[in-house]
């Protein structure tokens, strides 16, 4: 038998095998993965699991991964995503600065606004809306995305008045559960005073949506995507209407959502369809890259002001404290 030459061995040794992986989503991160040329597998030889949620105590508890072996959460991400953890935690932290004579480092905490956890704190928030009517507020739930859920209210009868059609839906569901210790607890929600003067870009609302990997918490290993993009409300801001969400929030699906209430079932296939069309024609108007953004403010604002801002931006001087906590 002819002996391999010692190029070929070398080159051989040198081929890296193509990386497996798991992909819990069927589109954006399945795609991207594919077209790396990895290979998607559906046991536990996977080099990396993009996981559900829901799915990332199974990959974390119970078993050791590989060197090599990656999932797409932290098994406590919860404490910085889910928005009354968040809340809870600036909260602690503040404390722990004042404790400590920071006064100047607790304040960044303020940059979340006052907030109140339902079910849990409904009377402080009973106390805080008498000393201040007239306030507008919003709902959100605490584990919410995509804006389901949010509302805004001025009057403290109409939040009782949907606490008592979301205390009454879960005992609906009581009611109807087929085994006897199965209860549905009633959900949590964030309340929180309503920003009603925000900086309008063309007389609408908008955020940005900037994008962070975070590799390690201890050390704490930060690293921030170069592009983003700042979303627009569709609809000018007015507090007249505070009942319309296409107003008051930015996300492209509430945006693309036309009032079901007047469209029949046929009409409902057929915008579900068109959702993604729509997306394309609609939401370029909707979305400006960052870069748009900074020449925007800088005509208006200067250079020097704006570099600041986005420098306050990325700083991850809060962040760094809060993933030191225990629960982290």
């Amino acid at each position: 038998m002819e002996a391999e030459s010692p190029k070929r061995n070398k080159r051989k040794r040198g081929e890296h095998k193509p990386i497996k992986f798991r992909c819990d989503y069927p589109s954006t991160p399945l795609r991207v993965l594919q077209a790396r040329g990895w290979r998607q597998v559906d046991d536990s030889s996977w080099d990396l699991w993009w996981c559900e949620t829901g799915e990332l105590r199974l990959a974390l508890e119970g078993r050791s991964l590989r060197p090599q072996q990656r999932v797409a959460h932290f098994l406590s991400h919860c404490e910085l995503t889910r928005k009354n953890y968040l809340y809870r935690n600036l909260k602690r932290y503040k404390r722990l600065l004042l404790r400590a004579g920071k006064s100047r480092e607790a304040e960044l905490c303020d940059a979340m606004p006052t907030s109140f956890e339902l079910p849990s704190e409904y009377r402080m928030l009973v106390e805080e809306y008498r000393r201040a009517p007239g306030t507008t507020w919003i709902v959100k739930p605490a584990s919410g995305s995509q804006g389901r859920g949010i509302f805004l209210f001025q009057r403290l009868r109409d939040l009782n008045e949907w606490r008592a059609k979301d205390h009454s839906t879960a005992a609906a569901a009581n009611n109807s559960s087929e085994t006897e210790n199965s209860t549905v607890s009633q959900d949590t929600y964030l309340v929180q005073k309503y920003i009603d003067n925000p900086y309008l870009l063309e007389g609408r609302k908008f955020d940005l949506r900037i994008y962070v990997l975070v590799t390690s918490f201890q050390p704490l290993k930060v690293w921030l995507a170069r592009e983003g993009f700042a979303r627009l409300s569709s609809e000018q801001f007015s507090l007249e209407r505070i009942d319309d969400s296409r107003v008051h929030l930015t996300n492209m699906s509430i945006q693309l959502r036309p009032n079901r209430k007047c469209l029949s079932s046929s009409e409902r296939r057929d915008t579900e369809e068109e959702k993604d069309d729509a997306e394309k024609s609609l939401g370029l108007g909707r979305k400006w890259a960052l870069n748009c953004l900074r020449e925007y403010l800088t005509e208006r604002h200067g250079a020097r002001t704006v570099n600041d801002l986005f420098k306050r931006i990325a700083g991850p001087g809060i962040a760094h404290r809060i993933v030191h906590f225990d629960g982290c």
